[in-house]
């Protein structure tokens, strides 16, 4: 349920560490629901520059998977199932008072009306929020959908965090009106695609076998992946996390989140 609602400004600092050893793109595994679980789905173009990461979250109620019928999955073999939610975190963001006791929240957000809204600061400040539990990422998923894209070079990000507030590392999806980037620790962009929020609204980040998997999708049900890359040692205990982030300030940027690990109706 959404409703327009007044937005609130944020200031943030991310850090990073390190970057992790990578796989290059190709086919997952996969798991869950009642039927036939096919894995994976095609790559996009990958490349090697830089860019910042930033991020936010939320934790609440468990989730559940979704199967097939008839024993059929309706997925590809190109595309990756339902999980289950890392941690049983579920976000509708329709009680303020159940997000702020599971969210951190950084100067202030507006979550009325259903939806979660991040704004960019007049100081070049970041809007983000984040899980205040962690949870283990581990054979299962972090995803959310994109309500409102902010225009470019503005990104709605979605993003998984380990180690100190400021002073850890970030896997993040980076999204705006026609590009889908997704980046590693020590801002290292490892994938871009082509991306359209009005056809794929849904974006994802799952673990599996050692394997973080990125993905978009449709519907909720099935998942078209745009890059993998190995699971670094130590990267299972996370936080998880929903921001808007910005090259140059545009005090008028804001990224609108909604659904966080909300399966199909």
């Amino acid at each position: 349920m959404r409703r327009a609602g007044a937005l609130s400004l944020i200031i943030l600092g991310a850090g990073c560490v390190a970057d992790p050893v990578f796989e290059g793109t190709g086919p997952s595994g996969s798991g869950g629901g009642g039927g036939a679980s096919p894995a994976t789905t095609s790559p996009a173009s990958t490349s090697t520059s830089a860019s910042t990461a930033t991020t936010a979250t939320t934790t609440t109620a468990g989730a559940g998977g979704d199967g097939g019928a008839g024993g059929e999955s309706p997925c590809t073999d190109e595309q990756s199932p339902w999980f289950p939610a890392c941690g049983g975190l579920v976000e509708t963001f329709d009680d303020a008072a159940v997000f702020a006791a599971s969210w951190v929240a950084e100067g202030g957000i507006d979550v009325d009306g259903g939806t979660l809204n991040l704004a960019v600061n007049m100081n070049n400040g970041d809007g983000r929020a984040s899980t205040a539990a962690t949870v283990e990422l581990d054979e299962c998923q972090i995803s959310a959908e994109l309500v409102h894209v902010p225009d470019s070079p503005a990104v709605a990000v979605l993003f998984v965090h380990t180690g100190m507030q400021n002073g850890g590392s970030y896997f993040s999806m980076r999204a705006d009106p026609t590009t889908l980037r997704v980046e590693a620790p020590g801002d290292t962009l490892i994938a871009d695609a082509q991306f359209d929020p009005s056809a794929t609204p849904y974006l994802r980040i799952r673990a599996s076998a050692g394997t973080l998997y990125f993905e978009r999708s449709s519907d909720r049900v099935c998942w078209s992946q745009v890059t993998q890359a190995t699971q670094p040692i130590g990267y299972t205990t996370v936080t998880a996390g929903l921001s808007v982030a910005h090259e140059v300030g545009d005090p008028t940027a804001y990224a609108t989140w909604d659904n966080v690990n909300v399966p199909a109706p």
